[in-house]
């Protein structure tokens, strides 16, 4: 469910970016932490275990196949998402803040 809602994201930007700034954005990298999500959007092989998947994020697996999105794996320790939706202790959350590169944790939090 997330997948498709970043997908749903990504293509969204893809194309508000390709229109303001005249930019080529070929493809959207997506991280997940999740690879049973990622083997699904993958492999377009229709299983039993399958079977209960609605058509509505079937788009997924064809933006991956036209290459509109890119989606690699990365650990949950290494989401730094998490700073935005989690309770963190201090030593995750100044790893979080420090991951986008955006903010020097030292100058600012401690």
């Amino acid at each position: 469910m997330a997948l498709s809602n970043g997908t749903k994201e990504a293509i969204y930007l893809r194309k508000l970016l390709n229109e303001l700034c005249d930019a080529d954005v070929k493809s959207v990298r997506l991280l997940s932490d999740n690879k049973g999500a990622i083997k699904l959007a993958e492999n377009p092989i229709f299983h039993r275990r399958t079977k209960h998947i609605d058509i509505r994020h079937h788009f997924v697996r064809e933006a991956l196949y036209n290459n509109v999105i890119n989606i690699k794996f990365i650990s949950t320790e290494d989401m730094a998402a998490d700073v935005l939706t989690k309770a963190l202790p201090s030593p995750k959350r100044y790893k979080c803040l420090e991951a986008p590169g955006i903010v020097s944790t030292d100058k600012y939090f401690r």
